[in-house]
């Protein structure tokens, strides 16, 4: 198993590869990224923070956006988010 940090650096890795083309087809929709791939694009928050919550790190932002590399905590759990 990946330690956290490792998991953050596999989803902005994952992030950096995948930038322009989630710029490109995902402009104002919301995308959750973890294990290294995008799990979720979807138009709802709730249902993207939904798709990745089992994952310890995951990144959710809105397409068209830069993922925030600060943790940020939403209703008890651990959240990147934009």
């Amino acid at each position: 198993m990946l330690t956290f940090d490792k998991q953050k650096a596999k989803n902005f890795a994952a992030y950096e590869r995948l930038k322009e083309e989630i710029h490109r087809k995902h402009r104002g929709h919301y995308v959750a990224i973890a294990d290294g791939r995008i799990i979720r694009v979807t138009d709802d928050f709730d249902e993207a923070v939904a798709a990745v919550e089992n994952f310890e790190h995951h990144l959710v932002f809105k397409g068209g956006t830069e993922p925030d590399p600060v943790p940020v905590r939403l209703r008890g759990w651990l959240r990147i988010s934009s």
